[in-house]
């Protein structure tokens, strides 16, 4: 736990560690009971499924640098505060967004407004 929260601190923008605090109430039951560092390799290995052999654990909030733990967060928080599980928004996001030039999206791809009101559409169906 000290190991997750000096990597947190060092790494990721205060602000975005106080936002935690909503996002995680709003996180689904799957993650919700994570340490916010948890949930994001949790995420990461949902978006390792994505990525050919030679690039695993490029997700991995341990080892990546720190723009990919930043964005991983921020994802994240997206996908805590829509309340939908990890796995299904990777892999809705993932298969609306392709793979570009055969490698896995950018996390800032899976961000988008569109990306997200896709996902949104598909799990309201599923309900």
């Amino acid at each position: 736990m000290l190991a997750e929260e000096t990597i947190a601190r060092e790494l990721i923008p205060a602000d975005l560690v106080l936002k935690d605090q909503e996002c995680r109430h709003d996180a689904h039951p799957d993650s919700k009971s994570l340490t916010p560092f948890q949930a994001a390799e949790v995420l990461g290995e949902a978006l390792e499924k994505y990525l050919p052999v030679e690039y695993k654990g490029k997700y991995d909030p341990k080892f990546a640098p720190t723009r990919t733990v930043i964005d991983l967060w921020k994802l994240r928080q997206l996908i805590d505060l829509l309340g939908l599980p990890y796995e299904l928004y990777v892999a809705t996001a993932a298969a609306y967004v392709g793979k570009p030039k055969g490698r896995a999206p950018r996390l800032s791809q899976l961000m988008h407004r569109d990306v997200i009101a896709h996902v949104a559409r598909e799990w309201a169906g599923r309900s």
